[in-house]
């Protein structure tokens, strides 16, 4: 199955997605905080500006 959005995730992905992001800094020991997910168009856009 594709997802073209996170809305269509199950809602145990958002958990799995939520810690991964909140633990992958654990090493350099700074901390991340997951407040929200934003839509696709943001991560579209973020990437776009990037290039």
């Amino acid at each position: 199955m594709w997802y073209t959005d996170i809305s269509q995730l199950p809602p145990h992905r958002f958990a799995e997605i939520r810690r991964f992001f909140e633990d992958y800094k654990k090493n350099e020991n700074k901390e991340v905080a997951v407040d929200e997910f934003l839509p696709s168009n943001t991560a579209h856009d973020a990437i776009q500006y990037s290039m």
